[in-house]
């Protein structure tokens, strides 16, 4: 690809070379929204809400994200979601895998991601 491949240039890089037109930044109860649904799973709460557009410093986004990436929603939300990719459940087609296992590769799952373990060293049992 000329000129880089599209991590190196990223996707803003990306648009540019495109001439592509992104759209204008999301307000603050979009923002709380959409990253607490991304994240977590969850809608924030009514208070989560009013005490984040009440707040005028300028990280409050990051410290947010910060914050989301640290809550035990987070690790709730994608050691579900890992484990449904991974097919850990008591039986599937083809295997039946008995709640010990399921159990315990669910408490490894649960426990690499509340560590903050990257996804390649857990599928590389790292």
């Amino acid at each position: 690809m000329a000129g880089g491949t599209l991590p190196e240039r990223g996707i803003f890089g990306k648009m540019v070379e495109e001439k592509s037109s992104w759209t204008g930044q999301s307000t603050d109860e979009e923002f709380l929204r959409r990253v607490t649904l991304d994240l977590t799973g969850q809608i924030p709460t009514s208070d989560k809400v009013k005490s984040f557009v009440a707040d005028t410093t300028a990280d409050k986004r990051d410290r947010l994200i910060d914050e989301l990436l640290n809550s035990d929603g987070f690790v709730d939300r994608w050691t579900l979601w890992f484990g449904d990719l991974v097919g850990n459940v008591t039986s599937t087609a083809n295997l039946r895998e008995y709640y010990q296992g399921r159990n315990a590769y669910h408490s490894w799952m649960r426990d690499s991601f509340a560590r903050g373990n990257a996804y390649d060293r857990m599928v590389r049992g790292r």
